[in-house]
């Protein structure tokens, strides 16, 4: 009987936390203090859903204390996602990072890492290049960091942020130019996707990772298209001209 009252009651408090039902939540919580334990559908504990959902109101500051005393491990529980709640928080409101950010870094310190690699990440995300660029100078180390299956420089091509922030990010992990994201796919693949390529972003990209069988595919394609401004800025890559000369003149003797 008692493990049907406590199912029925984390709902409800799951319930007021997704309503934002602040002051709720808090009721729940010092009522029955093993709730800070339960999962969603989500695989989310109520920290998580307070990262996720969470504002600046004193209410919330209130019951994450609560949830933080009862339960500080929370911080290092993932959801079915493989996220932290500090990282849930990251990806939310700069507001609520300013209200919330120092008690759940107080509790574990060591997710700090973390939670700037999802704030960098989510900013990439809604454009917001000044904060990302403040974020790569601040802590360019973030800038290694893998979230969601891919690195900062991946998805800042794939989301056609500004060439002079690509090149901070560049500059802050050199490396990231030989890395894969989860697809399998390298900066220069992304980039070559990209319709504002230019001669600079195309450079930026091959001279840090000359693969020419990654751009070759893009020239086929961009010939078959009769797509010639884009011919001839592959052909302004050195190797391709190479590669295009030994084959025009293997054919000729053949």
């Amino acid at each position: 009987m008692r493990a049907c009252t406590s199912m029925a009651s984390s709902r409800d408090l799951f319930r007021a936390l997704e309503a934002r039902r602040w002051g709720d939540a808090k009721l729940i919580v010092r009522r029955e203090v093993d709730f800070v334990r339960e999962r969603n559908a989500r695989g989310e504990l109520p920290l998580h859903c307070v990262g996720r959902l969470g504002d600046a109101t004193s209410t919330l500051f209130s019951c994450t204390e609560d949830l933080l005393d009862l339960y500080p491990g929370a911080c290092e529980e993932e959801d079915v996602d493989a996220h932290i709640p500090i990282e849930l928080l990251g990806c939310n409101e700069d507001d609520a990072i300013d209200s919330l950010g120092g008690i759940f870094l107080a509790a574990v310190p060591r997710t700090e890492m973390r939670f700037r690699t999802a704030f960098m990440h989510s900013r990439i995300r809604w454009h917001r290049w000044d904060d990302v660029a403040a974020a790569v100078n601040r802590h360019p180390a973030v800038a290694a960091m893998e979230f969601d299956g891919t690195f900062a420089l991946h998805l800042a091509t794939a989301e056609l942020a500004p060439f002079e922030l690509l090149l901070d990010i560049l500059m802050a992990d050199e490396s990231a130019v030989l890395r894969t994201n989860a697809e399998g796919q390298l900066p220069l693949r992304i980039a070559l996707e990209r319709p504002d390529i230019g001669e600079a972003l195309l450079d930026l990209f091959f001279e840090s990772n000359s693969r020419p069988d990654v751009l070759l595919p893009f020239f086929n394609a961009a010939v078959r298209a009769s797509d010639w401004d884009r011919v001839f800025l592959f052909l302004k890559v050195g190797w391709l001209v190479g590669w295009l000369v030994g084959w025009l003149v293997g054919w000729l003797v053949g």
